[in-house]
C-alpha cells in the first residue's frame, strides 16, 4: 500500500498500534526530559541573545536522569522507532540511530571530560 509517496509496511494492527503507543512514549519523554533544560540553550537560540559563551550547566541527576543518562536521546528513539511503519519511516529510524549513537559518542566524551569521575559514576 502507498500513503503519499511512502510504501506502508505490512504490519499487522497490534503492531500498528504499538508502534503508535511507542511513539506517544516517546513524546512524553522528550518533553519531560526538555522540562529540566534551558530550552533556549538546547536550541541553540540563548548565544543569538548573548555572544558570550554560556557557563556550563551542572551535571543533572535528578528526573529522568536517575533511570538514564541521556533521556533527549531515549524520547527521540521511543519517536522515530515508533514511526517506523513505512519504508521511509524505517529509513529514517536507521538513519536517525546513527547520528544518536555518533552523537552520543561525542555528548559521553565531553561530559567525562566536564564532569568526570561525577559523569562516570
Amino acid at each position: 500500500m502507498i500513503l503519499g509517496n511512502a510504501a506502508v509496511l505490512n504490519l499487522p494492527n497490534t503492531i500498528r498500534f504499538v508502534g503508535e503507543a511507542v511513539s506517544v512514549a516517546g513524546i512524553v519523554v522528550l518533553l519531560a526530559a526538555l522540562s529540566g533544560y534551558d530550552r533556549r540553550r538546547c536550541l541553540g537560540t540563548a548565544q543569538l541573545a548573548d555572544s558570550a559563551e554560556p557557563p556550563d550547566e551542572p551535571l543533572r541527576t535528578g528526573g529522568l536522569h536517575r533511570f538514564v543518562r541521556h533521556p533527549l536521546y531515549s524520547g527521540l528513539y521511543l519517536l522515530v522507532w515508533g514511526q517506523a511503519q513505512t519504508e521511509f519511516g524505517f529509513a529514517t529510524a536507521l538513519w536517525a540511530s546513527v547520528y544518536l549513537i555518533v552523537g552520543l559518542i561525542f555528548e559521553e566524551g565531553r561530559l567525562i571530560r566536564r564532569c568526570g569521575d561525577d559523569y562516570e559514576t
